[in-house]
């Protein structure tokens, strides 16, 4: 079994109490429908990790009078959980597919390593721009990205590929 798939039921076994006492109207359905409390724990997850992230933002923030450590920090904390999410619960075939649309690569493109550097390079500059434009909206689009931004999406994409690698060396059987 997946490890992380593991570590997922563990959580779900370990936060299912948590979830039925803040729910007791629907303890019972609870215990009887396994998806429904994996959905209440992911969800929950979902609210801690947005407190989480403030938290860390204003916080580090008010230590250090930058938003860039409490962005790092919740960059960090959500490609965890999405890579994790991701790694246990999607098939091994839509990871691959998944990253390999995202990226935009081939089986061509991944003949040569400095190719596939290339082409996720190009990839990250044309996210990093995009963002970019995003934060601040009523400036005009940059034409070359803020150099944090693309470390931020170069963190992210490095960690949830670490974290979904297993997916790529599966066997077919699975």
């Amino acid at each position: 079994m997946n490890p992380i798939a593991l570590l997922m039921d563990n959580a779900v076994n370990a936060l299912t109490p948590l979830v039925s006492r803040l729910f007791p109207i629907i303890r019972d359905y609870i215990a009887r429908n396994r998806r429904l409390a994996r959905a209440l724990v992911w969800a929950l997850c979902i609210v801690i990790l947005l407190l989480l992230t403030t938290a860390f933002l204003f916080g580090l923030h008010a230590v250090f009078s930058s938003y860039k450590p409490g962005i790092v920090v919740s960059v960090v904390l959500w490609s965890l959980f999405l890579g994790i999410t991701a790694s246990a619960v999607l098939p091994s075939k839509v990871i691959i597919t998944t990253f390999g649309a995202l990226l935009g690569i081939s089986a061509t493109e991944i003949i040569t390593t400095a190719g596939l550097i290339s082409i996720i390079r190009k990839q990250v500059t044309a996210i990093a721009i995009e963002l970019g434009a995003i934060v601040n909206p009523a400036g005009p689009v940059p034409e070359h990205p803020d150099a944090f931004i693309s470390w931020m999406v170069w963190l992210f994409i490095g960690i949830i590929g670490v974290l979904c690698l297993p997916a790529f060396f599966e066997s077919e059987g699975t």
